[in-house]
């Protein structure tokens, strides 16, 4: 029923998300790259809604509108929250959201091969970021539009963001994280703070998880430096919790470490059971 002979499909050994999105960008031989996730589908018309808007306002970045769908009520709302239709990096950050999630988007991928970027492999959770933070940092302009393209399940059983994650398994956004923060002047990544929610937002989440597993680990004195460090402390300042949990873990960061580091160990030391129990899934 339909012509197939612009697609090739793939048949590789189960590696996860990462090793499976990597594999595609091996094979991939078009101007662009798009990622879909296998439980969200796409708007009619998604890709030329976006080549529409790429030759309108041409980009080395274009993202569209999301609807989000909440499987167990079956509630929806719309992300299209975009004050500019196009912008520079670093000049226009406001308008730049795409540090959370890799899918719904169009990368250049010459940019792709230029840099030879691939999804770290290492990291077990919120891979996205990573690839969002190496992606950006080697761009120049974005642009975006309105139109909803993208239909993004939330709140799915079974899915890896409807669960507690442990903080090792997203650990090694850290590393990307501070090469992004050395690809800019301090003045642009204290702007980027103070102006993009979405990245600050990103920043407070690979803090937690990289300062929570250095307690784990017991080295004290290198969770410490990671916290004092001058973009720790003003995402800490700019950033406006979203859950009670964040509210009461961003507030013991800021006036105990010592506090932090018993919190940290209870609860991890007990994270299953911690997570499982209705106070956490409450106020999370």
């Amino acid at each position: 029923k339909y012509d197939l002979n612009n697609y090739i499909l793939l048949n590789k050994e189960n590696g996860g998300l990462c090793s499976a999105r990597n594999c595609g960008l091996t094979h991939a031989s078009g101007e662009w790259i798009f990622f879909l996730d296998s439980d969200d589908w796409l708007e009619n018309n998604a890709l030329s809604t976006l080549v529409e808007c790429l030759e309108q306002n041409p980009s080395d970045l274009v993202f569209g509108g999301i609807r989000a769908v909440n499987e167990k009520t079956g509630e929806s709302e719309v992300w299209d929250h975009y004050p500019k239709s196009v912008g520079r990096i670093p000049e226009e950050w406001d308008g730049l959201h795409s540090f959370e999630y890799c899918w719904g988007r169009l990368y250049r991928k010459t940019v792709i091969d230029k840099y030879n970027m691939r999804f770290d492999t290492r990291i077990l959770y919120a891979e996205d970021n990573a690839w969002q933070l190496d992606y950006v940092s080697k761009i120049q302009s974005y642009s975006c539009t309105k139109a909803v393209i993208y239909n993004y399940r939330i709140n799915r059983s079974g899915s890896m963001t409807s669960k507690l994650v442990y903080p090792t398994m997203k650990y090694y956004n850290w590393e990307h994280l501070l090469s992004f923060i050395h690809s800019y002047k301090e003045e642009e990544i204290t702007d980027a703070l103070k102006t993009n929610y979405t990245f600050t937002r990103v920043v407070w989440s690979i803090l937690i998880a990289v300062v929570s597993s250095k307690i784990i680990e017991g080295d004290y004195n290198a969770a410490h430096a990671i916290k004092k460090l001058p973009f720790a402390r003003k995402a800490v300042k700019e950033y406006v919790p979203r859950t009670r949990k964040d509210k009461i873990y961003r507030t013991i960061w800021i006036l105990s470490f010592q506090v932090l580091c018993l919190m940290v160990r209870i609860y991890y030391k007990n994270f299953t059971k911690f997570r499982n129990s209705a106070l956490i899934q409450k106020i999370s």
